[in-house]
């Protein structure tokens, strides 16, 4: 990717399971939904999907990172039952249901 430096959009570095995608965004929130949709297009069935993905802003001067849900990215760009599922498998994992022991 070629960014101009008089752009407004910058450098992100996307992160969800073993999968990383460079993206030209111009916030962490649009980087998040815009990696892991070509995530999603690039590998479709086969990607692996984790319970968080990060971004990192990508610049000479700082670093920054910041953390999501996956599950609700997944919900910003519509893919309403994968989120349900994959909030489903976390609930379960993390043990945030009602446990009977």
């Amino acid at each position: 990717m070629i960014r101009c430096l008089e752009s407004q959009d910058y450098f992100y570095l996307v992160t969800c399971a073993d999968l990383e995608c460079v993206v030209l965004s111009s916030s962490f929130e649009e980087a998040a939904c815009s990696g892991l949709k070509k995530m999603l297009e690039e590998k479709k069935s086969e990607t692996n999907l984790s319970f968080i993905m990060s971004v990192d802003f990508l610049d000479k001067k700082d670093y920054e990172t910041q953390v999501f849900y996956t599950s609700s990215i997944l919900n910003d760009i519509g893919y309403f039952k994968l989120a349900k599922d994959l909030q489903s498998l976390s609930d379960f994992f993390l043990d945030k249901g009602e446990n009977p022991h």
